[in-house]
This record gives C-alpha cells, sequence and structure tokens, in this order.
C-alpha cells in the first residue's frame, strides 16, 4: 500500500501480521498500524472491522496484564503500543478508560513507566514519540487523560500499598511528574 500491493493484499496478510505484534515478533508496529489508517478500514465490512478493533483492545488489555519487568529508563512497551494503537484509532476513550478501570499493580506500574518515558515532554503538554506528531488530536487525549486528576491519585495510592523500594520510588516519581505538568 505506499511500497507494495494494495487493499486486498493488506487484509490477506494482515491476520499474521497483527498475530506477530501480538507476540511481540515485528517492530515499528506503529508503521503496519498506520496502514490501517492509510486504508481506512473504520469503512470496511462489519465482521472485518469487528475483528480489528477486537485484536486492537485484547492487545491493549494483554500488554497492561503483563508484569512490569521494564528497565525503568530503557524503551517503554506501554508507550509504543498506545503510540502503535493511536496510528489505527480516531479516539483512544476506550482504552485509556479500560486502564484506568484496571485495579492491579501491573496496570498502574505500565502508568508510572509511561509518564516516565515521556515526563520530559509531558511537562510540554505533549508526547514525545515520533509518531505522535500525525496523530495530535489522539496524541492531545492521552495528555488530557494523564493530567486529569484520578490519575496522580491512582499513583499515589499504589506508591502507599507499594513494598518494594524501587517500584515505590517509581510511582511517586511518576505521581509528581505529573503534578509539576499540570502546573
Amino acid at each position: 500500500m505506499t511500497t507494495w500491493g494494495d487493499e486486498v493484499d493488506f487484509k490477506h496478510f494482515l491476520p499474521r501480521l497483527l498475530e506477530l505484534i501480538a507476540h511481540d515478533q515485528l517492530s515499528e508496529i506503529e508503521i503496519l498500524l498506520g496502514k490501517l489508517t492509510y486504508s481506512q478500514w473504520w469503512s470496511w465490512p462489519d465482521q472485518e472491522y469487528a475483528a480489528v478493533d477486537a485484536f486492537l483492545h485484547t492487545w491493549w488489555e494483554d500488554v497492561l496484564a503483563r508484569e512490569d519487568v521494564e528497565d525503568p529508563w530503557g524503551p517503554c512497551v506501554v508507550a509504543t503500543v498506545l503510540e502503535g494503537i493511536a496510528q489505527a484509532a480516531h479516539d483512544l476513550t476506550s482504552y485509556l478508560t479500560h486502564w484506568a478501570k484496571i485495579d492491579t499493580p501491573f496496570a498502574v506500574q505500565h502508568l508510572a513507566a509511561f509518564v516516565l518515558s515521556e515526563a520530559e515532554s509531558l511537562v510540554q503538554g505533549q508526547l514525545r514519540g515520533a509518531y505522535w506528531t500525525s496523530r495530535t488530536a489522539q496524541a492531545q487525549q492521552v495528555v488530557q487523560w494523564l493530567l486529569d486528576r484520578q490519575q496522580p491519585a491512582w499513583l499515589e495510592s499504589a506508591a502507599h500499598t507499594e513494598t518494594d523500594a524501587s517500584r515505590r520510588e517509581r510511582l511517586e516519581m511518576a505521581a509528581y511528574t505529573l503534578s509539576v505538568a499540570r502546573s
């Protein structure tokens, strides 16, 4: 579709490509998911649209359920996945709402990792990923969600109950980062 093939070819290979994404075996997911927008997947037949939409939501839920074993200063998996989903989705509300409703240590640790990975940009009211520049409405949606009072409160609450010192410190740093970005 900009380098090879057309929408029919894309649809043919899409199930396998999404499988590779789900198993973390494909890099540059933002480019692939951007092809969904390029092909205007929201106008596909209902069954095809529903399959892609279900995949994106299930994949997001799976990523948020994973144990946070990331290097706190390395690339943030949740940031990459959310930026990728933003390339395909017009509205991130359902993804962000789902994240906020998950009351698990993993989900809040992912929030801390995301905030800390975006800290420098967040204080400027932006997100740093290169692919956010083509999806500014979605980026603003995420920034507004992060700066809402609920996310800092979630981080602070989790920090109070976290027994691991390094995780607690990350939660506190993320909450502080959001308070600075809000001011």
